[in-house]
């Protein structure tokens, strides 16, 4: 674009260069690179997407410090943050009210779970795409929502851009997951990493709010309302999850809320419902004692 706009065909010949030509190189070259510090690569009349990023969070202050720092840090300047809060009792608002001028909204102050202060979230947010995380998530690194917001401008009819996840400790410490989108699989189970997954604002006023009954598989039944969701996956690892890995218990609830997602949108036959969520449940025992301590 800029070397056409200044003549490319005189620009790449070995000519004197004159004082005006020299003058717009360097006007050129200026709001590139104010460009780039905002966040992207696009020409300049290319107006950057708004990200919203919603946290939920309830008595985690020691991570979710780390939290704001990683958002905080972001090259990418188009953005929001919000911070939900149960209520906490262990000094989450005193660090909100220090983090205040990084904070586009924060509330503190009972809920109904985690559904409900993404309601929360989401009835205060802006932006024309929004991202969740849980308190004990950091974005990779601090060009993360600049890489993401490219392809948040290429997408065209998608619902859903998506990247990777990579779990930050526990037993699984450094695996990574993501991969490319086929409904015929996520029918069966989640396929999207939800704390890497970027949500058109329209999505939402098309499938309405989270359903509060879910405590697990809220994202889930979430994305399973739409048969025809359009979702594009960036090989790009977008979140440090945070936390042990999910429990015995925690495994079984994830699977039942699934399953109970999965009947409630009505995505397969009752038959091949239960017969999947048999197979899933089967691959979690297998995982669990591949990875139990023994000794």
């Amino acid at each position: 674009m800029w070397a056409d706009y200044f003549g490319q065909s005189r620009l790449t010949t070995h000519e004197p260069l004159t004082p005006v030509q020299l003058v717009g190189i360097e006007l050129v070259v200026k709001v590139e690179n104010l460009i780039r510090e905002a966040g992207s690569t696009v020409d300049a009349q290319t107006p950057l997407p708004l990200i919203t990023i919603i946290v939920a969070t309830y008595n985690a202050v020691d991570v979710l410090a780390d939290c704001i720092r990683s958002i905080d840090s972001q090259t990418y300047r188009s953005r929001e943050l919000i911070v939900i809060d149960g209520g906490s009792t262990d000094g989450t608002v005193d660090l909100l009210e220090e983090h205040r001028n990084k904070l586009a909204y924060f509330e503190s102050a009972s809920d109904r779970g985690i559904a409900d202060a993404w309601n929360k979230g989401l009835r205060r947010s802006r932006g024309g795409w929004v991202l969740f995380l849980g308190a004990d998530d950091r974005l990779y690194d601090e060009y993360v929502l600049q890489d993401m917001a490219s392809s948040l401008l290429s997408a065209e009819n998608e619902d859903v851009v998506y990247g990777e996840v990579m779990f930050a400790n526990g037993i699984h410490e450094g695996k990574v997951l993501g991969g490319n989108f086929d409904w015929r699989i996520h029918k069966r189970r989640m396929l999207i990493p939800h704390t890497s997954c970027f949500h058109r604002r329209s999505l939402f006023e098309e499938l309405g709010a989270y359903d509060e009954s879910y405590q697990i598989a809220l994202d889930y039944e979430f994305l399973l309302r739409k048969c025809t969701l359009r979702a594009k996956f960036v090989r790009r690892i977008v979140t440090l999850m945070g936390g042990e890995g999910i429990s015995t218990v925690a495994t079984k609830r994830s699977r039942c809320e699934a399953r109970r997602a999965q009947f409630k949108n009505r995505v397969d036959t009752s038959l091949n419902i239960v017969l999947w969520f048999w197979v899933y449940r089967f691959k979690d025992w297998v995982s669990l004692l591949r990875f139990r301590p023994y000794g």
